[in-house]
């Protein structure tokens, strides 16, 4: 079913493979998901110095600027969809929750300490 494939597709074991492999060999225009960008970013970050002696790390850098560009080449095409008035005066009166009201719907549906089976 499609709960499995997506588990499937967003295991994170081996740093998200089947994730990556799928979304580089996909056509675009597509929608990446960000969270596998922030997590390379973030490793990236912590896990090497801004320095090296007294010089700038620019391999850190260079690795920062590897997964931008991955970001950046999927936002260069567009997607074609003609704008839907009605639907855009749909979503513009949705109503919406603050952070701390989407904090607590978080915990709500993703309680601390829950392990994924126990919220799916």
């Amino acid at each position: 079913d499609i709960m499995n494939q997506l588990l499937d597709l967003f295991d994170p074991y081996r740093s998200f493979k089947v994730y990556r492999e799928d979304i580089g060999r996909a056509e675009r225009p597509v929608i990446p998901y960000l969270g596998v960008f922030l997590t390379d970013l973030t490793f990236i970050d912590e896990g090497n110095p801004n320095k090296k002696g007294d010089l700038i790390n620019f391999a850190k850098r260079f690795q920062i600027g590897k997964v931008l560009d991955r970001i950046r080449h999927y936002q260069e095409i567009e997607y074609s969809i003609e704008p839907d008035p009605m639907l855009s005066v749909y979503l513009k009166e949705l109503a919406f929750l603050d952070d701390e009201g989407l904090y607590q719907l978080s915990l709500t549906r993703e309680p601390r300490n829950a392990e994924m089976f126990d919220i799916l």
